[in-house]
């Protein structure tokens, strides 16, 4: 599966979330998230602290973190299947979490090593039964400056399934 190289950049793959939040997952485009890392070694989701994702202690839901996390686990999958034009279902089985701070600015969801990805497709594609695998995903405020902090950890279960 070579394709991962096709040209497809960030403003596109942004341009197919926005319409994902649009049209088929509301919420999602409530919070307004934004790629901004994608390439064969990880893939990187913000989501801005603003006032539709901010409590009242001024730091980032629960929830919030939560579809960032979410979205940076599946993205990979649905781009990778999108390329391959397979239909799929994708959920999550289950989610493990552990805060480790206030989130008190914009939070980066980091998902390491996509290969994981294209192997699980592969598989599908191969099986058509549903397959599950762990995908962790850490959260960081202030990514990529010198104060950068991790201020959350995440292993949601992927469950995927292409569909004939």
């Amino acid at each position: 599966m070579n394709k991962f190289y096709k040209s497809t950049s960030i403003k596109e793959i942004n341009r197919m979330l926005w319409m994902l939040g649009t049209f088929k997952i509301r919420l999602l485009g409530f919070i307004s998230p934004k790629v901004v890392h994608f390439s064969r070694e990880k893939v990187v989701v913000r989501v801005k602290l603003n006032r539709k994702t901010k409590n009242h202690l001024n730091s980032m839901y629960l929830g919030a973190l939560v579809m960032g996390a979410e979205l940076a686990a599946g993205l990979p999958y649905a781009y990778f299947a999108q390329l391959e034009k397979a239909k799929f279902s994708l959920v999550f089985a289950d989610m493990e979490s552990k805060y480790l701070k206030r989130p008190d600015s914009n939070v980066y969801f980091e998902v390491k090593d996509l290969t994981i990805f294209e192997k699980l497709l592969e598989e599908t594609i191969k099986y058509p039964e549903r397959k599950s695998e762990k995908i962790y995903v850490d959260a960081f405020t202030h990514y990529n400056e010198s104060n950068q902090e991790k201020v959350a950890t995440f292993a949601l279960g992927l469950s995927v399934k292409v569909k004939k």
